[in-house]
């Protein structure tokens, strides 16, 4: 989605790559994402292949294993719901950071690229929130051991 500021907004996967595969293989999983992103559909492209990766990638992976390492210690009832607010807290965290460096490179005025970013990005969030549920959902009731394994519920 165009977005003001000469930027876009899009689902990015963190969470549901955090919590599916943990911290540090999301990461990776999300540089190959990304690169290939830029690569066969020039989105980002080269020349943002590295803020994207750190933005999305381990920024967007790092929120989302804080806060889906919590909702693993309090149980089933609060794991799925952290997992929507990890998604959310993924996609406007890594867009506002995308703001913050767009105005210190002297892009685009902190003031009208850090609204613009998070007014967006907090509706994309949502909507990466009920995915990365649905998503999840799906997989841990097709592998109920998989859900064990990252829930600690036991079917």
């Amino acid at each position: 989605f165009p977005v003001a500021g000469g930027t876009s907004g899009h689902l990015i996967g963190a969470a549901l790559a955090t919590a599916i595969f943990g911290l540090w293989p999301s990461i990776v999983i999300m540089a190959a994402v990304l690169l290939v992103q830029g690569l066969l559909f020039q989105d980002g492209g080269l020349d943002a292949l590295g803020t994207n990766i750190f933005n999305m990638g381990i920024f967007g992976c790092c929120i989302s294993s804080l806060v889906i390492t919590v909702g693993r210690k309090l149980g089933e009832r609060a794991f799925y719901p952290l997992v929507i607010l990890a998604a959310w807290l993924s996609v406007i965290g890594a867009a506002s950071l995308c703001a913050v460096e767009l105005a210190i490179s002297k892009t685009s005025p902190l003031e009208i690229v850090l609204p613009a970013m998070a007014v967006i990005h907090a509706v994309i969030g949502a909507f990466e929130g009920i995915i990365t549920l649905v998503a999840l959902r799906f997989i841990f009731a097709v592998n109920p051991a998989l859900k064990q394994l990252h829930t600690g519920v036991v079917q």
